[in-house]
Parts: structure tokens; C-alpha cells; sequence
């Protein structure tokens, strides 16, 4: 997903509420049940080395470019959500309800953990027109079949580059410190064929301000920087991640997306996006976030 497509979907984010919304203290209050309950749902040597290997993206380790689309296999994940289903996984295919229902719980569980701690005194507030609170993972509904796909000028609807809205698991957030607010975009699918080479493509191509470098336990790191140059009036920093099956897309700015320009464009309502690439990196690289190992 390139930057023109990231910004026209922020733009096209429906104002109305999802029908339910998850409960913020219920999911935290599962959070710690599941920390708690680690030791016990992994016992044995061997589970527990298990765990701690698939957890970290050792366990699995990405197709060589070409490889056919397969079904992923499940695996054994424990999060802050508690145990992952074993549901299978397809690059490109609408996620399982199961999955779905454990992917949005962890991502909104990890993200009211984790924010606090990287930003001390900062608030989090609903980004206008998202289908979901702060910090809270959702899965865009289904639209109908006439706009089912994210295109790029030039792929038809056919094309295996497009994918289908409910891929993935999003949250989204205005962030408020005492320099002004700025947002937060997080997106996490299931890696499809080829997706990190032409990532890592795109990447070396504006190679001034994107730089590729190897994480752990096997992750692909890619690093961006955006002006008003490219974004049209705001600054931002980005992340792109590879670990294991899963691909990672964070991203902050220095705008709420509230306040406008003269022109009608998202004004900077501080002076720097809200977090740094390396804090965004650390996010993308949490254990937590490896939802499809």
C-alpha cells in the first residue's frame, strides 16, 4: 500500500459507529487474566519453548519470493488477548471471525498497554470519522462488491494485487501531548506473495528518505519519512514491517485530520509527528503484534 492509497483510505473512513464496540476496561481486564494465566496454558518444557519461539518469529519464517500462496498453518500464540485460534490464514481473503474477534482484542489490549508507556501525559481520543475508539483494533466492513478492493491506477479488479477491506486489523487515534496533537495509524494483514520484495523496491527508489534494515528473529524493517512535500501539508513517520506471515504498517503525523488548510488539506496541529520512527519500529516489533506467525 503506497502513500496516496494510506491517505485517501484515512479520508474515506465511514462517520458512522460500528454496531459494538469493544469494552476498553473488559479487554484490559482479559489482558492481565491471560498474563496471569501464561505460565499455566503452557505447561511443559517443551510448550513453553514452543511458545517462546513462535512468539518471537522464530517459528515460521516467510515464503521465498515466487512461492504459491498457501494456507498458513496455524501455530501456537498467546497474547495479551489470550490463545490465538488455529483457524487457517490466506494472503488476501477476509480474515476468520475467530481470528478476527482474537486480532482486534490483542491489537486494542497491546496498544492501551504499550502508548501510555512510550508517551507519558499524552491522551488519546477518536479520530473524526473512524469506525472505532482510540486505541481500539477494528476490521473495515465488507463494502459492496462495486468497491470491495483497494486499487492503484492501473489494477483492475482482478488483479492479485488488490485485496479485500476486511484483511486486515486497524487502530487508529488522535494523540494529544503538550506540543498539540497528531494521529496514529496501525494496520496489520497477512502477508501476501511478493509483498515485501516490492515493498522493499519501493523503498530503495526514494532511498533519501526510506531506509531497509533487518529486525529481529528474521523481521524486515522499512523506515519512512514524509514532508508536506509528499503528504500535501503535514509531516509523518512510518513503518512497514515483515515478521513471519504478518505485515505491520504504523504510521504518526502532525495533524489531528480535524483542522483543515485554506485548501481544504489536514493542517499540522504540532510541530512534529507524534512519535518517532524508532518508537513506532518498537511498536511494530512487539511480540504481541505477530498475529499471523
Amino acid at each position: 500500500m503506497d502513500e496516496s492509497q494510506i491517505r485517501t483510505a484515512l479520508d474515506g473512513y465511514t462517520a458512522d459507529p460500528p454496531t459494538v464496540l469493544p469494552d476498553s476496561a473488559a479487554v484490559l481486564a482479559v489482558a492481565r487474566r491471560a498474563r496471569r494465566n501464561r505460565t499455566a496454558l503452557t505447561a511443559g518444557a517443551g510448550a513453553v519453548a514452543t511458545l517462546i519461539a513462535v512468539a518471537a518469529g522464530l517459528a515460521v519464517t516467510p515464503g521465498r519470493p515466487g512461492t504459491p500462496a498457501t494456507k498458513l498453518s496455524p501455530a501456537l500464540i498467546i497474547s495479551c488477548a489470550g490463545q490465538r485460534p488455529g483457524t487457517p490464514v490466506q494472503p488476501n481473503q477476509p480474515i476468520p471471525d475467530d481470528l478476527a474477534t482474537w486480532g482486534k482484542s490483542t491489537v486494542t489490549c497491546h496498544l492501551k498497554a504499550a502508548l501510555p508507556t512510550l508517551l507519558p501525559g499524552a491522551t488519546f481520543e477518536q479520530v473524526q470519522g473512524a469506525p472505532a475508539g482510540p486505541l481500539i483494533g477494528f476490521i473495515l466492513q465488507r463494502p459492496p462488491r462495486s468497491q470491495r478492493v483497494e486499487t492503484s491506477p492501473g489494477l483492475s479488479a482482478n488483479s492479485p494485487d488488490v485485496r479485500p477491506l476486511n484483511h486486515r486489523v486497524d487502530a487508529v487515534s488522535v494523540i494529544r501531548d503538550s506540543q498539540g496533537a497528531g494521529d496514529l495509524w496501525l494496520m496489520i494483514g497477512i502477508t501476501a506473495p511478493h509483498e515485501k520484495d516490492r515493498a522493499i523496491e519501493q523503498c530503495r527508489a526514494t532511498a533519501a528518505r526510506c531506509t531497509v534494515q533487518s529486525g529481529p528473529n528474521g523481521a524486515t524493517a522499512l523506515t519512512l519519512t514524509s514532508t508536506p512535500d509528499q503528504t500535501g501539508s503535514y509531516y509523518q513517520n512510518s513503518v512497514q514491517v515483515f515478521r513471519g506471515n504478518t505485515a505491520i504498517w504504523i504510521a504518526a503525523t502532525n495533524t489531528d485530520r480535524k483542522t483543515r488548510t485554506g485548501s481544504g488539506l489536514s493542517a499540522p496541529t504540532r510541530p512534529t509527528p507524534i512519535l518517532t520512527t524508532d518508537q513506532l519500529l518498537e511498536l511494530a516489533l512487539a511480540p504481541d503484534l505477530l498475529l499471523y506467525p
